[in-house]
């Protein structure tokens, strides 16, 4: 027993120290073991951040140059959108600069060279036709000569030129046999006319032609283009010869109101006015005043008037 116990006493501290040996061992080798998991995983962890910063920077990158290709595309957008703007603005302008405006100056050149081509080719005609229906004045057919004087007498307002009213009077100096009807129509077309010619041959009637209403008529007719200080002595002579002062005066009415005024006013023709006429006004002067067209105050204000009142 004793050699038992001295034998457990001697072996059990040894198998003790083995045992705690072999705890200390596993201990340690679970302890490295730890240790180089941990620094697996730690190895692994770090291998992931730089795989992921790797990818991150990759994404960043990739985002980067998408943000850029996409503020590129904006900004060509952009570009592009200012460019058909502008195109769109300037489009128009052009089109109607070097098509649309020379077409329609072009366009309004040929209309103004038509309208100005057929106003000639009517002028022409005009004149020739004048020229014919003056020329045929002359004509020894009747019915020749009553179309020419009916043709001029319509057609007056057209406008006769210098020429063609010479010709006319021209007519009138030199046929004596022309009948009062005729004579008028001619006397009508030229005293519509304001020509100095004109004027002047209806002064040289009124000095040189006895009593005949239908000339004096015209003769003042045509003096509606000029004034009555320009006709005032060819009247005075006519009144003289003829003694027609109230004729006359309905005729000076139809110039002007001052024209009338003036010839009421005129010393030279209210003095020669008969005993006989100034009676006819003095009695009937009231009545006149609405051919007259003036107003009473207007007459009681003329030298005719201070005559009749004496």
């Amino acid at each position: 027993m004793k050699k038992f116990t001295t034998i457990f006493m001697i072996f059990f501290p040894l198998f003790f120290f083995n045992s705690q040996q072999t705890k200390i061992t596993d201990s340690n080798k679970i302890e490295t073991l730890n240790k180089k998991v941990d620094s697996l995983i730690k190895v692994q962890n770090e291998k992931k951040l730089e795989i992921l910063d790797e990818r991150i920077k990759q994404a960043t990158e990739t985002i980067s140059n998408q943000n850029s290709l996409i503020s590129s595309f904006g900004t060509l957008y952009t570009v592009i959108t200012i460019i058909f703007a502008l195109i769109g603005v300037i489009l128009p302008i052009l089109t109607y600069q070097f098509g649309i405006k020379p077409s329609q100056k072009a366009l309004e050149d040929f209309e103004k060279n038509s309208e100005k081509k057929f106003n000639d080719y009517l002028k022409d005609n005009k004149e020739r036709e004048i020229d014919n229906a003056i020329e045929n004045l002359s004509n020894d057919d009747l019915a020749v000569r009553n179309t020419a004087v009916n043709f001029l007498s319509l057609n007056y307002h057209l406008g006769i030129s210098d020429k063609q009213i010479f010709g006319i009077i021209n007519y009138l100096n030199n046929k004596n046999d022309i009948d009062d009807t005729t004579r008028g129509q001619l006397y009508n077309t030229i005293s519509n006319q304001k020509n100095e010619n004109v004027f002047n041959y209806f002064k040289q009637q009124l000095r040189d032609v006895d009593e005949k209403n239908i000339l004096i008529y015209y003769a003042i007719k045509s003096c509606s283009f000029f004034e009555y200080d320009q006709i005032k002595s060819e009247l005075k002579e006519y009144i003289k010869k003829n003694q027609n002062f109230l004729t006359i005066s309905i005729y000076v009415q139809l110039l002007a109101k001052h024209h009338l005024l003036n010839f009421f006013n005129d010393e030279n023709v209210v003095s020669i006015l008969s005993e006989e006429e100034i009676e006819q006004i003095k009695n009937n002067w009231k009545h006149y005043l609405t051919n007259w067209k003036i107003s009473e105050t207007d007459f009681q204000k003329t030298k005719i008037y201070e005559i009749i009142g004496k």
